[in-house]
């Protein structure tokens, strides 16, 4: 049976979606990227749950919202490697 998410790091998602760890930390203060949908923290550990049904929510606008927010910041992000 395969697996349908995996749990991972703060390092290993920032290096999945290629970008810094200070990246992934300004997204999580703006809150583009919601605690229970892509965050899990317990205490000061913070895991994130890669999936393609998460990874789907970053690119889809959330209800009352015109469009998707931007995590580019402006810079080209390399594209997300999902064979993991």
């Amino acid at each position: 049976m395969a697996k349908d998410f995996e749990l991972i790091t703060l390092e290993e998602f920032a290096r999945r979606m290629g970008v810094s760890r200070s990246t992934v930390f300004s997204w999580l203060s703006k809150r583009l990227i919601k605690e229970g949908k892509l965050v899990i923290r317990i205490d000061k550990t913070i895991r994130f749950v890669w999936s393609l049904e998460a990874l789907a929510t970053l690119s889809r606008p959330e209800s009352g919202k015109e469009e998707s927010p931007d995590f580019t910041n402006g810079t080209k992000v390399s594209q997300v490697n999902l064979d993991y």
